[in-house]
């Protein structure tokens, strides 16, 4: 459920790919709409979207990141993804190198991940991944080799 508009903010957009729009990722949907003077932008079929973008909510919208670190704002998106680590938080970059740049956002959203338990999946605008699993997803402590040199 969102607690938040949008407004102008079309970072999943411009980053997520649609498969029923045959729309890769990093690339701007062909029916978004750019904001003209005193007119607002956004989808331009927005009442006929495909279930993909109807169903997608980031945790900006949702109310459980800053105000202040909307996806546009600080090149970072965060959103719940089933994985093989099971539900996980994806936090991926729109821009290059918004990780390094808005350390801040990044901290606040693995911080999320961590606060329930889940995964982080940290993706890089050039494809770069990483998976920060919760203590619970550990290996026992007795399955770990502490063998090493002296």
């Amino acid at each position: 459920m969102k607690h938040r508009s949008c407004g102008t903010c079309v970072e999943c957009c411009n980053t997520l790919a649609i498969p029923t729009l045959q729309k890769p990722r990093c690339t701007a949907c062909p029916h978004l709409k750019r904001p003209k003077k005193r007119k607002r932008g956004g989808c331009g079929i927005y009442h006929k979207r495909p279930d993909e973008c109807r169903s997608f909510q980031c945790e900006w919208t949702a109310g459980h990141l800053d105000r202040n670190r909307r996806p546009d704002k600080t090149g970072i998106m965060a959103y719940w993804v089933n994985s093989q680590f099971g539900e996980s938080l994806l936090i991926t970059e729109t821009r290059a190198n918004a990780f390094d740049k808005s350390a801040e956002a990044l901290e606040e959203a693995l911080a999320l991940a961590h606060r329930r338990g889940k995964a982080a999946l940290l993706a890089t605008l050039d494809g770069q991944g990483t998976a920060i699993l919760p203590d619970s997803a550990a290996p026992p402590e007795s399955t770990l080799s502490t063998e090493g040199p002296e």
